[in-house]
């Protein structure tokens, strides 16, 4: 088992290898640095102000040199370094927003060192997820059930990949971006016609209808029973039953031709919940 300390030092190291190692497969990649236009993650993501400052350090180190032509290239023991920290790089190349270097980090310290990068990034995910929802930030839960259903089809196990997938869905459509709205109507702080006026649809991705469509022989009545029994919300525009044919159509490959008549379905579920708020106070 990897150590489980994580102390501010090592957090400081971690960044510090992270920044390392995906600026050398930047250079690795693309051979020459722009003087006048980096990419913004350098200083955004790594905290890198200057990209020909930091090529010069890792030219001191020993983990790039300069060619007769003016590029760049890795030495060996810049080669070495990225194929080590090999998933730093398969971590950054994720780009998920609601995650940083160091919450990977934690969990790899706890896993087995045989463990994959997929099971360790599966594992950071899921913690992460737990933590989105007590915080009620369901649009970046999406995203990460999102992320745990690409994760798991790329090792090609689809069974498991077709929940996380149902569960992004599931959060797409439950119209929990109006809680708040609903709120304030509850709390007279709006009227009704300022709640219906506030009403902009329902977005859909296109990469979850996609993965969907592609892992279909996959769904079953307990997969979608397994997703609205563990993720229960404070209010959900699409029942189970509506849900079902939801998917129904993304199957068919029909959904993509059929948002006008989604959008309705959605829109009435809207205002079926102003009703249901109507018999509802808050004190």
């Amino acid at each position: 088992m990897r150590k489980k300390a994580y102390t501010q030092g090592e957090i400081k190291k971690t960044k510090k290898i992270f920044a390392t190692a995906v600026f050398l497969d930047y250079i690795n990649k693309n051979g020459m640095l722009n003087s006048y236009v980096q990419p913004s993650y350098f200083k955004d993501e790594l905290g890198i102000v200057d990209g020909n400052l930091f090529k010069k350090k890792m030219i001191r180190k020993g983990y790039i040199k300069n060619t007769k032509n003016k590029d760049s290239i890795l030495t060996k023991k810049g080669r070495y370094f990225i194929e080590e920290h090999n998933d730093y790089i398969k971590f950054f190349e994720m780009a998920i927003p609601s995650m940083n270097i160091c919450d990977y980090e934690r969990i790899k310290r706890r896993a087995a060192e045989s463990d994959s990068f997929e099971k360790i990034m599966i594992s950071a995910l899921i913690v992460k997820m737990k933590e989105l929802k007590n915080n009620d930030d369901y649009d970046a839960v999406r995203q990460v059930n999102q992320e745990i259903g690409t994760i798991y089809s790329n090792i090609d196990k689809n069974s498991k990949s077709i929940y996380y997938y149902l569960t992004s869905l599931y959060f797409q459509v439950s119209g929990l971006e109006y809680y708040d709205t609903f709120i304030d109507y509850m709390q007279k702080i709006i009227d009704r016609n300022e709640l219906l006026d506030r009403w902009e649809g329902i977005y859909i991705y296109y990469d979850t209808i996609h993965a969907i469509s592609k892992l279909k022989d996959y769904i079953n009545d307990e997969v979608v029973d397994k997703v609205f029994e563990n993720n229960p919300i404070s209010m959900n525009l699409c029942k189970r039953d509506t849900f079902i044919r939801l998917i129904e159509d993304i199957k068919k490959d029909i959904y993509i031709y059929e948002d006008k008549k989604w959008q309705e379905i959605f829109h009435n579920a809207y205002i079926d919940m102003i009703d249901i708020a109507d018999n509802m106070s808050i004190k």
